[in-house]
């Protein structure tokens, strides 16, 4: 008894555009029923980061961030450096929000991971330190006010940051 061999031969396919998803693979050939593969190719939309808003936060963690860019599906992982966002929330393919991981102060790179591809974007987010005061001078001043202060202390290069006295 013999047995006929399966022939196996590539046929280049340049498949035009199409939006992201399965679509089946169909083979016709004259005078034969047309071969078809469901879902047998999928487009994939490319990972893109375009922005990270706001672009800087606490050392300690726990900002709400809207990433934006293009490609974001339901599992996409985010990651600040080397730590994975918390919380990911993927509005839609081009919007997400995260709460950010705690850091080492100063700029990290922002990453999206798919099963499909990744994207970065280089120092897209900065941490800083958690403001720290260790002293004012002077120390006292007239009921009046109106007394300047030098605040001493770290982390207090914040854009935004304010001061005033409590009682």
């Amino acid at each position: 008894s013999s047995v006929t061999g399966v022939q196996t031969c590539a046929l280049p396919i340049g498949p035009p555009p199409h939006p992201a998803g399965e679509v089946d693979v169909v083979l016709r050939a004259p005078g034969y029923p047309d071969a078809v593969l469901p879902d047998g190719f999928r487009f994939v939309a490319p990972v893109e980061l375009a922005k990270v808003l706001p672009a800087h936060g606490p050392a300690q963690g726990g900002s709400v961030v809207t990433i934006q860019g293009a490609g974001f599906a339901a599992n996409t992982r985010f990651l600040f450096g080397d730590r994975q966002a918390l919380k990911p929330v993927v509005l839609d393919e081009h919007t997400a929000s995260v709460l950010t991981p705690p850091g080492a102060p100063g700029p990290v790179r922002v990453l999206a991971v798919t099963d499909d591809g990744a994207a970065q974007l280089p120092a897209a987010f900065t941490y800083h330190a958690t403001p720290q005061l260790d002293w004012v001078a002077p120390a006292l001043g007239p009921l009046t006010g109106g007394t300047e202060l030098l605040v001493h202390g770290a982390g207090l290069a914040v854009a935004g940051t304010q001061g005033w006295l409590t009682t």
